[in-house]
């Protein structure tokens, strides 16, 4: 029997290093968070959630795009950490249904295509891991599934303190996902200029 997995796409931050909203930067022929949207629909593992908080007003302006495909939950308390956007996506997720996992997603991911979302998914449900991380970097990371084993630890998160933790707690229980593209976020306006600059080549 296919599990019910949700899809759940951090797109909260301030973008405080580039100093302008990093989820509305001009990718292909979209934006950063189009694009990752894109990517979780197209995959067709599950339904689709988005948590925003900074750019409020610019945020909710582009997410109408895929409104009747993704549903939005907008988190007061930002400006807490992704941890605590975390919880909110988790929290708001299963009171809309009955999950078994949610993979996270983050929205300046932005080489994570529907092959790897579904791959993910793919191992889960193969293996029976309740952690399935990509592993790059040599390190573990989003996009990550979370089986419902650990919802309730997740709704728990606050700060900057994201769920890494986990993986080393329930080590015995994490089969990991090697994809290297997953690198690859956009912390700085050189990386973003060089991400352009690599998809017009």
């Amino acid at each position: 029997m296919r599990k019910n997995i949700a899809l759940l796409i951090l797109a909260a931050g301030a973008s405080n290093r580039i100093g302008q909203p990093k989820q509305l930067l001009t990718y292909k022929n979209g934006t950063f968070i189009s694009n990752v949207a894109k990517e979780a629909i197209n995959s067709k593992v599950g339904d689709v959630f988005l948590v925003y908080g900074a750019y409020r007003n610019q945020i909710e302006s582009e997410i109408r795009l895929f409104a009747r495909t993704v549903k939005s939950f907008y988190n007061d308390n930002w400006e807490r950490g992704m941890g605590n956007s975390l919880a909110k996506g988790i929290t708001e997720i299963t009171q809309q249904g009955d999950y078994d996992a949610v993979i996270v997603l983050l929205a300046d991911q932005v080489m994570v295509d529907s092959n790897c979302i579904q791959r993910l998914a793919e191992l889960y449900e193969k293996t029976g891991k309740g952690l399935v991380p990509s592993y790059y970097a040599e390190s573990y990371g989003p996009p990550t599934l979370f089986s419902s084993t650990y919802f309730d630890q997740l709704k728990e998160l606050d700060g900057d303190t994201g769920a890494k933790f986990l993986f080393k707690k329930y080590f015995k229980d994490l089969a990991a996902f090697y994809y290297p593209p997953a690198k690859i976020d956009i912390d700085h306006l050189d990386e973003y200029y060089e991400l352009v600059k690599c998809e017009m080549t």
